[in-house]
């Protein structure tokens, strides 16, 4: 029988307090593929949660080398930045970029601030081949009318952000990846200048395309793999704590099947936590 979820931060984790995710793209050189574009298999999207009355948020986060986790959730304060190929992190943080290479923005510390911004922050859709063409230097009249910012809107990265800015081997669109960082390391709207303060996520993806994701990827993931990472939201939930191993609730910040303890196996490791998701209760 079902145990009600009972923990303040886990019975956050429901549909409608999902403020955005965020995707991972293939990389080079630990920066995103802007050449080839595509998004990192196997994967499950992080999803960040806020609910509208709350300030506190956290990440739920699935699918990790460093395993499966649900954060307590705290006074965390969100931004996105372009990530150019040739500014480093520590550049980012201490804000030490031209105005055509970059930029960092505040989205806000609670989901009513950063719903506000992201739905704003493009008016223009785009294919992934578009953008790809583009950045592989092939031009036609249509890039004329392309904007600053784009959302792509089709294959496997549908949702995510590209801002065109100027990088060493000329203009590129770059994703905007989401990074956060306690809310108490904020002043004046920017981030810490310490970069170990800030937590560097992946690609940001609005809520809807994130369950689209979810929703398309049936093959990889199963039918209902979102609808069961929700049931940690309303009832208490084990997973085993290494992969085989015995099994222990699910508590806020407690890290499971890690992937040293799958043989240091992606392919294992994911399917290990998969079905501990989908043996998660939802009813």
């Amino acid at each position: 029988m079902s145990t009600e979820q009972t923990n303040s931060s886990l019975s956050l984790i429901q549909p409608k307090n999902v403020m955005f995710g965020s995707l991972g793209l293939t990389k080079t050189e630990d920066k995103a593929d802007l050449k080839n574009i595509s998004a990192t298999t196997p994967q499950m999207p992080s999803l960040y949660i806020g609910p509208m009355t709350d300030s506190k948020t956290l990440r739920y986060r699935p699918f990790h080398s460093s395993g499966f986790v649900a954060y307590e959730k705290s006074q965390r304060s969100y931004f996105i930045y372009c990530e150019n190929p040739d500014v480093s992190k520590s550049k980012i943080a201490q804000d030490s970029f031209r105005e055509d290479q970059s930029f960092v923005e505040y989205l806000g510390s609670s989901a009513e601030e950063i719903s506000l911004i992201l739905r704003d922050l493009s008016t223009q859709s785009v294919t992934k081949q578009q953008v790809s063409d583009f950045n592989n230097g092939t031009t036609t009249d249509a890039f004329s009318e392309l904007k600053e910012i784009v959302q792509v809107v089709s294959d496997d990265v549908a949702g995510t952000f590209w801002a065109l800015v100027e990088t060493d081997s000329g203009q590129m669109y770059c994703p905007i990846r989401v990074v956060d960082t306690e809310t108490s390391n904020v002043q004046d709207d920017k981030l810490p200048t310490d970069g170990k303060l800030i937590h560097w996520g992946h690609y940001i993806l609005p809520s809807d395309f994130l369950a689209y994701y979810y929703e398309r990827n049936t093959v990889t993931l199963g039918s209902s793999l979102l609808l069961h990472l929700f049931g940690l939201g309303n009832f208490s939930q084990t997973m085993p704590v290494t992969c085989n191993g015995l099994k222990a609730a699910v508590v806020p910040g407690s890290k499971f099947m890690e992937r040293s303890s799958c043989g240091n196996n992606t392919q294992t490791q994911f399917e290990a936590i998969k079905q501990a998701i989908l043996d998660f209760d939802i009813e």
